[in-house]
């Protein structure tokens, strides 16, 4: 019967063979040191549990596999978050070869009566996950009025400059394929406490929000300068004639007339993100 340590040998091993890694390239991006690897073929070193996780999710593969526990090495769902953000920190020898392209693997998982991951016999790439999600600048533009249930109200719009971003965010496993997601840095914020002043939102434009969701309608009214003037709030009631939104400081609920927006974007929310 083979130790421990011999099984983790030679199942990093093989797993490096598949991925086109290096032993020093994985050391690296697990513990920022070159040696991790190296110590475990020629010293019979067996790391600590966190580390073992880290290895696994460079890997792409599951801890219970890696430690001779499994034969399975498809990795847990749990697990995909970790190895998607491990991905920007290891380079491959050369170019991977996708088994199944990561959107299907991800639709196979999240659509009902379908099999989950495990049960799925392909290991997913993750190599879709790049530094590719535009973030804009943004300001604070001029007053608008609308209806309110206590009459009129003044709401503060924010002016969205989306020509040229001033930065690109790492795209997350929940948006991988969604090529039009995008991002923005909250100005002075009618949202505090839900989103402060400076916090980056990411935005899905395919997706209609629902009732509860937080949302950005984009006004049709002219851009002042280069900015797109659009209103961030929480949805209450969407109907043919308005969208009525709520805002918390101060907390407003007003309704914005269809014939002045041009699209309602729904707000991502961190289960978005990482696709749960």
């Amino acid at each position: 019967m083979k130790l421990p340590n011999e099984i983790l040998k030679e199942r990093i091993a093989e797993r490096l063979e598949i991925l086109g890694l290096t032993e020093r390239a994985v050391s690296i991006a697990v513990t920022g040191k070159p040696d991790l690897i190296r110590f475990i073929r020629t010293r019979g070193t067996l790391p600590s549990a966190d580390k073992i996780i880290t290895l696994a999710a460079v890997l792409e593969c599951s801890t219970a596999w890696l430690m001779g526990k499994s034969n399975d090495p498809t990795p847990d769902e749990a697990m995909l978050p970790l190895i998607v953000a491990m991905k920007g920190r290891v380079q491959s020898r050369e170019a991977p070869q996708h088994e199944l392209d990561v959107q299907e693997i991800y639709d196979a998982v999240r659509a009902p009566g379908t099999p989950k991951l495990a049960e799925i016999p392909f290991r997913p790439r993750l190599t879709d996950a790049k530094k590719d999600i535009p973030l804009f600048a943004s300001d604070v533009g001029s007053e608008i009025e609308f209806s309110s249930d206590g009459g009129k109200v003044k709401v503060r719009p924010f002016l969205v400059f989306a020509d040229d971003p001033i930065m690109h965010a790492w795209r997350p496993f929940g948006l991988i394929g969604k090529a039009s997601a995008y991002g923005f840095f909250v100005p002075v914020s009618g949202m505090e406490p839900a989103f402060d002043a400076g916090t980056p939102v990411l935005i899905d434009p395919v997706r209609t929000p629902k009732m509860w969701d937080y949302a950005l309608v984009r006004l049709a009214r002219m851009s002042e300068g280069q900015g797109r003037p659009v209103i961030m709030g929480r949805v209450l009631e969407s109907s043919g004639a308005y969208v009525k939104l709520r805002q918390y400081r101060p907390e407003i609920d007003f309704e914005i007339p269809m014939p002045e927006i041009e699209s309602v974007h729904r707000v991502l929310s961190l289960e978005d993100v990482l696709g749960l």
